[in-house]
């Protein structure tokens, strides 16, 4: 492989992972003062995930980026192959903007787009009300996040405690509606703390959201605009994984015969960064669920409408490349990755719910400093993953001199290339 796409990919990757570290660096130099870490793991899907994961991700990828840049640009195996990859990256940024600007340009304002010393003189409404005595019309900002943050970390599932505030026209309201629940936006959680049906909760919540809307154009924060401007290279990322995936199952007979020093390293790179990428859609998930408890569920956002597709994209995206990589290793492997993955498809359909909601309390609002050293652990592993492999445990020992991989038939590779 020519040094100068390792290079190139080193550079886009390099400016990638910091966009990542710079929205987080960002939220803690402006609220290092303020709770901040309410806000990051409110947040999580943004403040933790992109530079923990991420990263990973990055690195994980950066040997088959390099290949493809080098079998674009410096081999040219495809018909106009620069031109193409030139075409095809001003295209890939010029969608990544606009899925980015889609994502921002609703009118629900988020809270990490408020600036400290705004949401340090909020006193809710009525002004001063701190909803020990009663619920409020609307507790401080900052008091609902941490509402969210101290049930998160006692209770493992929120998706009861959520309200539909737009049921649908079309189907008679159930019993559900008059129920009393604990309203996030009203009330301090604590033992007797008074209930709210959902007709009361959901003015609060709506309240709270005009409240977060007018307090960000009074006062807007850095970790706002930076994020709005770095928003585009985190999408621009994703789609970059996505293409890489694509590419590894159009071009396999290339890259096993034109890169056989690089397979290993291929390989155990879409393993680990495949793996860690699962995390994505879990933590995006549980952000919805987060942000439903304080804005209600039927509420509409550009996010909210955009995330679930982006979601299914990547579970579905991390196990075709799981298959991918165990494809390439023996017969006993692909037998033990197909059933893995039938049982945590089964486990994902039956008890969706429930691994959003450990999301939330491992990694989501509910992280501690002691889940949140975990979740760096994993990523640790998954970077040892990256530079020196996993054991071949229960393969038979080669032969001294016998092909370290598997070749499929000629006419049984993906893509035939």
């Amino acid at each position: 492989m020519h040094i100068a796409a390792r290079i190139f990919v080193a550079v886009v990757f390099a400016v990638l992972a910091a966009s990542f570290w710079a929205t987080t660096a960002a939220l803690w130099y402006e609220y290092r003062g303020h709770d901040w870490l309410t806000i990051a793991t409110f947040y999580s899907h943004l403040f933790i995930f992109f530079p923990l994961f991420g990263t990973v991700a990055l690195i994980a990828f950066f040997v088959p980026a390099s290949v493809f840049v080098d079998l674009y640009v410096v081999r040219r195996v495809s018909i106009f192959g620069r031109t193409r990859f030139l075409i095809g990256t001003l295209a890939l940024a010029a969608v990544s903007w606009a899925v980015a600007e889609a994502m921002v340009s609703g009118s629900q304002r988020w809270v990490l787009e408020v600036a400290p010393a705004m949401l340090a003189g909020d006193r809710g409404e009525p002004a001063g009300c701190d909803g020990t005595a009663g619920p409020c019309e609307r507790l401080p900002v900052m008091t609902v996040l941490s509402n969210v943050r101290n049930v998160s970390q006692v209770r493992i599932g929120l998706t009861d405690l959520t309200r539909d505030c737009n049921p649908d026209p079309l189907i008679e309201w159930s019993s559900r509606v008059t129920e009393k629940r604990s309203c996030f936006v009203t009330t301090i959680f604590r033992p007797g703390a008074s209930l709210s049906d959902d007709a009361s909760c959901c003015r609060a919540q709506r309240r709270f959201v005009a409240s977060v809307n007018e307090m960000n154009a009074a006062a807007p924060s850095l970790t706002g605009r930076v994020h709005r401007a770095l928003l585009p290279l985190k999408v621009f990322f994703l789609l970059v994984l996505l293409i890489i995936s694509l590419l590894l199952m159009a071009w396999p007979r290339t890259i096993r015969t034109s890169y056989r020093d690089l397979r290993e390293s291929i390989d155990r790179g879409v393993l680990a960064g495949a793996a860690v990428m699962m995390f994505f859609p879990a933590m995006n998930h549980g952000f919805l669920e987060q942000a439903a408890l304080v804005s209600g569920e039927g509420s509409s956002s550009s996010y909210r409408l955009t995330a679930p597709i982006v979601s299914l994209a990547f579970g579905a995206w991390g196990l075709v490349l799981l298959f991918y990589y165990y494809r390439s290793r023996g017969s006993q492997f692909d037998q033990i990755a197909r059933v893995a993955g039938l049982v945590f498809s089964a486990i994902a359909i039956v008890k969706y719910e429930l691994i959003i909601d450990l999301c939330v309390r491992l990694a989501g609002s509910g992280a501690t400093p002691v889940t949140l050293g975990v979740l760096a652990a994993v990523a640790l592993i998954a970077l040892g993953v990256v530079f020196f492999g996993v054991p071949d445990i229960g393969e038979p020992e080669r032969a001294e001199g016998a092909p370290d991989t598997v070749e499929l038939p000629e006419d049984q590779s993906v893509g035939g290339r």
